[in-house]
């Protein structure tokens, strides 16, 4: 079956897609929301699926790739009332603090990853390619001048995706001091420039 590169997706492919996002990016929230079925509720409640890609084979929802530019983001829902909701007053209280930690904002004319996630039993296959270029031609056909993400430090096989398709580093950013609570001890920041 062919794979297709798709812009948001149908209601019905939100638990997937938070499924899919919390298998690649879980970790790093676990700080944030120890639960893993609220967190899941919480990132799917908070998806902005316009600012998003997703790869499919049919129905199946294999990969995704999110994105942020100056006014939203893939992930700009969640917010205070989407965390008290799922976790109390002061679990939410907890969690925003955690998650303000992750906070990116874009520059002017910039466009911001919000992180590729691929199936474990589609790995190796050429999605997390299409996904980012899929996001590399939105960069260039709506008119930013970048395009910027931060790869942590224990994702290698991540980071030679970025190098292989155009991206160069700029900076580095230590967090060894955090890494009890955030999971990594540091991250890159990588550009690409239409």
């Amino acid at each position: 079956m062919e794979l297709k590169i798709v812009r948001g997706w149908h209601s019905r492919h939100v638990q997937a897609a938070a499924e899919l996002y919390i298998e690649a990016f879980g970790r790093k929230f676990k700080a944030a929301v120890a639960d893993r079925d609220k967190l899941v509720a919480i990132i799917a409640k908070s998806f902005v699926t316009e600012y998003a890609f997703g790869a499919f084979e049919g129905e199946n929802l294999l990969g995704i790739a999110g994105f942020q530019d100056a006014k939203k983001g893939f992930t700009s829902n969640i917010d205070f009332a989407v965390l008290k909701e799922e976790l109390g007053f002061f679990g939410a209280i907890k969690a925003a603090a955690i998650f303000s930690l992750f906070d990116r904002a874009p520059a002017q004319h910039e466009l911001v990853m919000d992180g590729i996630a691929v199936s474990k039993q589609a790995r190796g296959k050429g999605i997390g390619t299409a996904l980012l270029h899929a996001v590399q031609n939105y960069t260039r056909e709506n008119g930013f001048k970048t395009l910027r993400l931060d790869v942590i430090d224990n994702n290698p096989k991540a980071k030679q995706l970025y190098l292989r398709t155009g991206f160069a580093a700029s900076h580095h950013d230590d967090f060894s001091y955090l890494q009890w609570l955030v999971g990594f001890s540091g991250a890159t920041t990588m550009h690409w420039r239409p």
